[in-house]
């Protein structure tokens, strides 16, 4: 069995190592340090780095009929790339030289499996690579997380979509309580400060990220910051950091005043760029559209307020400053401005808690996420315009599962008649389909691959 892994995170890699004999025709790990602690390893062939993918690559079989195969891709791999890099050049250079790169390891290998153990999110190291198993007729694996500590298994054979787990014991009553509350949970973390970083911390608390990089450039004596391996001066950096405050200064003025006793549906808006709209979405990603959609068959005398993810306000912390020079890549004015101009659509503060949000709404709509988690918690019909094949909230059979305009009508209908969702199947669904992340859990999931590739290959 020789197979063909992207595991950036070294999530599934030892355990391949361990318990299987699998050959790993060509591993990709996430850099160099990775790279040169499986070197050397009898059962791994050749190994490259996310780097290496452009760096090393060879344009032997370069063509354009070869481009042609992949040019619809194009917009997820520019989304992907320029989410971290804001730079026009790069992303074409990375889609054209992952072409090349992948094209030569498939002319050189012949492949059993590929298995990438993060969900696509448009790097060079997974959609590139997704198609090409798809065009070799290679079965395709995907280990994606899902909420707190947990992750689903993918597949993309005839049948693909998520994977089912008959006798999950793993996961747990729990298990799946701690799931069901991850947004609890995440609010009551908290974050443990070592010595070395009370400096830092203590210059994040009281500037953020902008004021620490500030210190830091200013200390040793230039003007240049690294963010996502890339070099910006601190002009740029503040550059960046002013078309932000412009489109947030006009945002404010858009808000409308949130009435809880109205009739309405409330859309929450996913923190843009975000990977999970480009490996849950896949379809359709404009949440523009999706809006302007609920906008044309909301029921008369309905509102659909839209609320921004609180992580948009969050750009100056540790955990988000790396977007601040991509961030007005995705957002604009026009975006929010056209929303504004909607038939009954309201933008209402971000401050506004989503709680009583929910609480008072007649239907929760989004894309994917937590949030729907919480309106589903509180039995509030829930609409998710998520790729029906890979989500797993999805798979409730209380959930509207939107693919088209007419499944929206029909769910508004539904629900303007008096839809009250249940949600019984919630830990049934749950057990069918998540598996902890855990040595457990992941050697549940090789054993489930092992088991349809060998069923494959008896067939044939």
């Amino acid at each position: 069995m020789n197979i063909i892994l992207a595991d950036r995170a070294d999530m599934l890699l030892p355990m391949i190592l361990e318990h299987t004999d699998w050959e790993i025709g060509v591993l990709i790990v996430q850099d160099e340090e990775k790279k040169e602690k499986y070197e050397g390893n009898a059962k791994i062939k050749s190994i490259f780095t996310l780097n290496d993918i452009t760096d090393k690559t060879k344009y032997t079989n370069f063509s354009y009929g070869e481009i042609k195969k992949f040019k619809r891709l194009q917009t997820i791999g520019d989304a992907g790339t320029r989410r971290m890099f804001n730079d026009y050049q790069f992303s074409r250079y990375v889609f054209y030289a992952s072409i090349a790169f992948f094209n030569n390891v498939f002319s050189c290998q012949q492949f059993d499996a590929c298995i990438i153990t993060e969900p696509v999110h448009g790097f060079a190291s997974d959609y590139i690579l997704f198609e090409y198993a798809k065009l070799h007729h290679v079965p395709i694996y995907n280990l994606a997380t899902h909420g707190f500590g947990n992750f689903c298994l993918n597949r993309d054979l005839e049948d693909g979509g998520l994977v089912m787990l008959p006798d999950n014991s793993l996961f747990t009553e729990e298990r799946f309580y701690a799931t069901a509350h991850y947004t609890e949970q995440k609010k009551d973390q908290k974050l443990e400060i070592g010595l070395k970083n009370r400096i830092k911390n203590g210059i994040i608390h009281i500037g953020g990220m902008a004021l620490f990089r500030t210190v830091f450039c200013l200390l040793h004596g230039n003007r240049f910051m690294t963010i996502n391996f890339f070099q910006y001066t601190l002009d740029e950096y503040y550059f960046s950091w002013y078309k932000i405050w412009l489109i947030r200064r006009y945002v404010r003025k858009l808000y409308s005043k949130y009435d809880g006793n109205r009739p309405y549906l409330i859309y929450f808006l996913h923190f843009e760029p975000e990977a999970s709209i480009t490996n849950y979405a896949e379809t359709l990603d404009s949440q523009l559209v999706i809006i302007e959609m609920i906008s044309q068959c909301l029921p008369e005398g309905w509102t659909l307020y839209v609320k921004e993810h609180p992580d948009t306000y969050k750009l100056n912390s540790e955990r988000f400053d790396f977007f601040v020079p991509t961030y007005s890549v995705f957002q604009s004015k026009y975006f929010f401005r056209k929303m504004d101009s909607l038939k009954n659509v309201s933008i209402i503060d971000y401050k506004t808690p989503a709680t009583k949000v929910i609480q008072h709404a007649k239907a929760v709509a989004s894309i994917c996420g937590t949030v729907l988690m919480e309106a589903i918690l509180e039995k509030k019909p829930v609409l998710t315009f998520a790729n029906p094949h890979k989500y797993i909230l999805s798979q409730l059979k209380d959930v509207f599962s939107i693919q088209s305009f007419s499944d929206l009508e029909f769910a508004l209908g539904e629900i303007q008649k008096g839809f009250k969702p249940n949600y019984d199947d919630l830990y049934d669904v749950y057990k069918r389909y998540l598996l902890p992340i855990n040595e457990d859990g992941l050697l549940k999931a090789l054993s489930v691959i092992t088991e349809e590739l060998k069923g494959n290959h008896d067939g044939n």
